[in-house]
């Protein structure tokens, strides 16, 4: 019983960390998206 606990939470903090990459991939590809708007607003 207490491996299936250590399996399980293993894959909890797996899954936790996936998140986390998923949000950080996502909020960086929208920050270099709003950069380079901000650029070609600001080359007049």
């Amino acid at each position: 019983m207490k491996l299936k606990i250590k399996i399980h939470q293993s894959y909890d903090i797996v899954n936790v960390l996936l998140h986390k990459i998923v949000i950080v991939r996502f909020f960086n590809m929208n920050l270099e998206r709003i950069l380079k708007k901000l650029e070609t607003e600001n080359t007049f």
